[in-house]
């Protein structure tokens, strides 16, 4: 007679439990420091990005800004008519017909304050700008640029009026015997003195690494053609 012995059950010891878990342990904290290493990058390149893109949009509109620039008349400190651009290496002021705020033309200042680039506006289409030393109230003021170091501006052009008709009589050979005429960098803009607008501004400034970045920006040419002909015409 055949005698039923138990079965032998099977299954996990506690042992084996204790060192599966184990392993699953360093598995799921092993994926979640690779995530956190990704994360971490992954964010860092995004910040990146969209500083970097957020930037080159305000570039742009600097840009645009300048390329913007009109050759507005209005009566100087010296009574004289002349072109409004009042600058140094600090800051800048003048019309352009590509403000960032308006949709039409506005007369904008740019200036250095501590790490930033501040940008001002105000809309002269209803309330026109008449004279150089006129008070005006901005209407719209944000930080353009933010954490630049050693920033500044630069110009280059005629010192006068009267250079620049010297270069164009030595052009047509009416004017010999001098070295030629030409027009040089400066760090001041003085509209009294100069009357028209510079042949280019150059922006420079420098980030956390001191990496130096240097922007040139040319506003339209040959303002002198509408300062002559309001003169002519006002004579």
């Amino acid at each position: 007679m055949k005698m039923n012995l138990p079965r032998k059950q099977s299954g996990f010891t506690l042992i084996e439990l204790m060192i599966a878990s184990s392993l699953l342990m360093l598995v799921m904290y092993a994926g979640y420091f690779a995530y956190s290493l990704y994360s971490n990058s992954w964010q860092k390149q995004s910040d990146a990005f969209w500083k970097t893109t957020d930037q080159g949009i305000k570039l742009t509109s600097l840009s645009r800004l300048f390329e913007g620039t009109m050759p507005y008349i209005v009566e100087d400190k010296t009574k004289q008519p002349s072109i409004y651009f009042i600058a140094n290496k600090e800051s800048i002021s003048f019309v352009s017909n590509a403000p960032i705020f308006s949709q039409s033309t506005a007369l904008v200042e740019l200036q250095f304050i501590g790490d930033n680039l501040i940008y001002r506006e105000s809309t002269i289409t209803s309330a026109p700008l008449l004279k150089q030393d006129e008070n005006r109230l901005w209407q719209h003021s944000i930080i353009l640029l933010e954490n630049i170091y050693q920033g500044e501006f630069t110009f280059y052009g005629w010192k006068n009026m009267q250079q620049l008709r010297d270069y164009e009589l030595q052009q047509e050979e009416q004017l010999r015997g001098q070295a030629p005429i030409t027009p040089n960098w400066y760090n001041e803009h003085l509209m009294e003195s100069i009357r028209i607008l510079p042949l280019s501004i150059a922006l420079t400034f420098s980030d956390k690494t001191l990496q130096k970045t240097s922007l040139t920006f040319i506003p339209p040419q040959h303002s002198q053609h509408t300062l002559f002909r309001y003169i002519r015409e006002d004579t």
